[in-house]
């Protein structure tokens, strides 16, 4: 039978039954850039979704959802930033592109996911979401999570 952590749709139960792990995130703005998110992240152990809304967007630019390793700050100048060892298990550097948002004319955006980024395989492969910490918006300049930019928003995945 398939039982949640915390509170999920009914249709939410993976293929093979498990329960999914269910994390939100509520990000702020950074740097006084106005932009505020919110980004449920479900995760059935063999896929990990992304589902999320913004406010405060440039729709002139372009802007994608990373994320970071359990060490990482969700506040303060280091905010949303790698914080473990290169080579570290957990190290999420290699595989933190969620994916791009869709951004209307009025600034607001949606973002849907599925798996992350591998910009070392390349293709979308899962990354257990006990792994996550924080998660941002990112200003980029068209090549979503490749050359991602400024931080303008940041958030405890929990």
């Amino acid at each position: 039978m398939c039982r949640f952590k915390r509170k999920a749709p009914p249709d939410a139960c993976s293929s093979n039954g498990q329960s999914p792990e269910i994390g939100m995130s509520r990000l702020e703005p950074f740097e006084g850039s106005g932009v505020r998110a919110a980004i449920a992240y479900l995760d059935d152990g063999t896929e990990l979704k992304a589902i999320g809304f913004a406010i405060g967007l440039d729709p002139a630019l372009d802007a994608a959802t990373l994320i970071y390793d359990r060490q990482s700050e969700y506040t303060g100048p280091e905010a949303c930033q790698p914080q473990l060892p290169v080579g570290d298990p957990d190290d999420l550097r290699n595989t933190e592109c969620v994916g791009a948002w869709v951004v209307a004319p009025d600034g607001t955006a949606t973002l849907e996911a599925a798996n992350v980024f591998d910009e070392v395989g390349g293709g979308r492969i899962h990354v257990p979401l006990d792994k996550i910490g924080t998660t941002s918006v990112r200003q980029t300049d068209g090549d979503a999570c490749l050359r991602p930019r400024p931080r303008l928003a940041c958030g405890r995945v929990k």
